[in-house]
């Protein structure tokens, strides 16, 4: 399965005080800069999560390809770990 992706500038997924230049966020095909990759080659530390949200969730599954809702679904799986991690560590 193939994404679009196009590199960004943010802040690190492993220490967001650093900012870097080589990361990657989910685009749509024809926009400036994407590129096509393998799942294979698209690494955690390197994806920049897109903000979510009621809008995506509700409008994007109305309009867009199937690889642009597996990244939607994945960005949720790593907003709820995240939460879930805050969570846990609130109550120890």
């Amino acid at each position: 399965m193939y994404c679009c992706t196009t590199k960004v500038r943010g802040p690190s997924p492993t220490d967001r005080s650093v900012i870097v230049d080589d990361l990657l966020t989910p685009c749509s095909p024809g926009d400036a800069g994407a590129e096509e990759m393998s799942w294979m080659n698209v690494f955690g530390e390197k994806l920049l999560e897109p903000v979510i949200t009621m809008v995506c969730l509700v409008i994007l599954p109305l309009f867009s390809k199937h690889a642009e809702h597996v990244w939607l679904l994945h960005a949720i799986h790593v907003k709820m770990q995240f939460i879930d991690t805050l969570t846990a560590k609130s109550h120890d």
